[in-house]
């Protein structure tokens, strides 16, 4: 055995370590990067061009991440979904973590939108002060999505939410604004478009 061969032998089992901690330190969610859901979601659970991470989460990512129309609070909001989103999902990747299926993980991820849409102190809820970020948000979100049993149920959720959120900030918002604010959600609640079998 040649003097180089027996050093790369001793060297092999350092370079295995460091591989695999660099794999488990690139599936920490970064900042407006997508490669999480194809790279350790689909990875660490194959669910094929069907599953959450490939059909869903990884499409939507690249949309937001693209979009230029945002104003700077929104694009601070959008950063921070995506970052939210990704955070949520990463337990599936821990050894520990009992088996899941596709359908646990799809699960999870829609969980996650409402709180992710409306963490503070950057939330959606802000949004209908905005007309022109929620036009950006509503062409974004393809209509069948927002219109599906899942996505009707996210939406009236968020603006249930957002109601409850908005009246938590009395101290700083006039009473007019905040109630001009809870009905624009209410309004959502209580649209047919979220209230129609034809939805489902």
């Amino acid at each position: 055995m040649s003097k180089h061969f027996s050093h790369l032998c001793l060297l092999m089992p350092l370079i295995l370590i460091s591989f695999e901690g660099f794999c488990e330190s690139s599936c920490i969610p970064q900042d407006k990067d997508c490669l999480f859901y194809v790279n350790c979601l689909e990875k660490s659970q194959s669910c094929g061009s069907k599953g959450y991470a490939l059909s869903y989460g990884l499409p939507y990512c690249q949309k937001f991440k693209e979009e230029v129309r945002f104003s700077e609070k929104a694009q601070v909001w959008r950063d921070r979904v995506l970052i939210c989103l990704q955070q949520s999902l990463v337990k599936f990747m821990d050894k520990n973590h009992p088996q899941s299926s596709c359908s646990d993980i799809k699960q999870q991820a829609f969980k996650s939108h409402v709180a992710c849409y409306t963490q503070s102190p950057h939330s959606i809820c802000d949004f209908h002060r905005s007309p022109d970020d929620i036009q950006v948000l509503l062409t974004t979100i393809k209509m069948s999505d927002l219109l599906s049993e899942e996505g009707s149920e996210q939406v009236k959720a968020v603006a249930k939410t957002c109601i409850k959120q908005l009246a938590g900030q009395k101290s700083r918002l006039p009473e007019a604004v905040i109630l001009r604010s809870q009905k624009f959600w209410q309004e959502v609640i209580d649209s047919s478009l979220y209230n129609s079998k034809v939805c489902y």
